[in-house]
């Protein structure tokens, strides 16, 4: 019957190939030929170690350049390889440098592997060796297991690994043994830093949809972003889209990996409120007025009104009037609807020859019907609606510089009739 012994030595894993043809042992620990340890050629010692064409190798799995994360658990392999072998064995350690078992050996394939000791030293060296009949296989084995990386601060770890071809014979004459090690080093965690400036708009209107964004950090695996209260949005990236809610505040942005939380860059918003806009009627009730905005835009039953852009509107038939609008901030608002009612029936053709002149204007407003001044009652209202002049040209002239740069509108009534002209003010 043949036998293969394993050994384990400095943080490293051992690798023992079992000898022979039928696999009749249990692999053993201790023959790694690490430090302090034989290898298998102390009883498979028919040919030079690492001859015979076959090859030993180990698989890092996930672990990237080598490097383990401190208490991270990696999938690893070793492979025996000789062409018109069919049967493998086994042993690994993983070790420290002062000899000292190195993470924990875990094993992930029982038909396999299994987990054996032997004491070098004052240590009892843990290994991953071969199963009865566990490394029956044409040509190559692979050996599956498991490791469980040290914490934090313990440093390099080395992987012992041995293992032989066996012949077949059912003696150790005639094996072939392989060894090799690998050494793994220790990532060294390192939190991202703080990110640069956020961008992103920093004064806003209510309910309005934005971007924010950093620069990405190739140390940051994620980011978590804090808004405002009453703001909504997610994100694990360095991008965020959100809706703004009614107040400001600050909108904050930290970046983290697996080593922990990097330091918050912060950005403080200003959120402008939406303008409040009021519908009110003309005191005979046949305009409507529009207030708490700079732009317009007039609805009847929920529906646009064409070219309805103005600061009023004179209604020809009855409904719910509403306006949308903007104020100097570029802040949307809407009014409540205005339920109005026709109390008159408009005759605009009788208004067709009225002139207002020069318009714009700065001094003396011109008001003319046909080739006559007009000298009727009349009423000038500003774009609020507000009444500033109520009575009767003097022989058709109007004394206008005491207003201010805006709109105007002259409203004319005549019984039943009534008609709006609107001109500008310019200083």
């Amino acid at each position: 019957m043949k036998k293969i012994i394993l050994s384990g030595i400095t943080a490293t894993i051992l690798l023992l190939i079992l000898t022979s043809s039928n696999l009749s042992d249990n692999g053993r620990a201790g023959a790694t030929g690490s430090p302090g340890e034989v290898d298998c050629t102390n009883c498979h010692n028919s040919f030079a170690i690492n001859s015979g064409g076959g090859s030993i190798n180990f698989s890092s799995g996930s672990m990237i350049n080598f490097e383990y994360e401190p208490g991270q658990t990696y999938n690893l392999s070793v492979t025996v390889a000789r062409t018109s072998n069919g049967l493998f064995g086994v042993g690994i350690e993983a070790l420290f440098a002062n000899g000292d078992n190195a993470g924990t050996l875990n094993i992930t394939d029982p038909a396999s592997t299994q987990i054996k000791s032997r004491l070098v030293g004052a240590i009892n060296r843990r290994n991953v060796v071969h199963q009865l009949n566990g490394g029956a296989s044409n040509d190559s084995k692979t050996f599956n297991f498991s490791w469980t990386a040290p914490a934090a601060g313990t440093g390099p770890v080395t992987f012992y690994y041995a293992g032989v071809a066996a012949n077949g014979g059912g003696t150790s004459v005639g094996d072939y043994v392989y060894k090799s090690s690998q050494v793994l080093t220790e990532k060294v965690c390192q939190v991202p830093g703080m990110p640069q400036s956020i961008t992103g708009m920093t004064t806003l209107c209510v309910n309005s949809v934005q971007t924010y964004s950093v620069p990405p950090d190739a140390n940051a695996s994620s980011y978590i972003w804090t808004l405002p209260s009453g703001w909504t949005g997610s994100s694990n990236s360095n991008s965020i889209t959100v809706t703004a809610g009614n107040m400001g505040g600050m909108i904050s942005v930290t970046p983290e990996n697996s080593c922990g939380s990097g330091q918050a860059q912060n950005l403080m918003i200003n959120v402008n409120p939406s303008p409040v806009l009021n519908i009110n009627a003309s005191s005979n009730n046949d305009t409507l007025f529009a207030t708490g905005g700079i732009t317009y835009q007039w609805y009847l039953d929920n529906v646009l009104i064409p070219a309805a852009t103005d600061s009023f509107y004179i209604p020809s038939q009855n409904g719910s009037y509403l306006v949308t609008g903007t104020d100097l901030n570029g802040c949307d608002g809407q009014s409540d609807p205005f339920a109005f009612t026709l109390t008159h029936i408009r005759d605009k053709a009788a208004f067709a020859s009225l002139e207002i002149y020069p318009n714009p204007v700065s001094n003396w407003l011109m008001i003319r019907s046909g080739m006559q001044p007009y000298t009727n009652l009349l009423v000038i209202r500003n774009a609020e609606g507000k009444i500033l002049f109520e009575g009767k040209p003097d022989a058709g002239r109007l004394d206008v510089s005491g207003f201010i740069s805006g709109v105007y509108f002259v409203e004319i009534n005549s019984g039943s009739q009534k008609h709006i002209r609107k001109f500008l003010v310019w200083k």
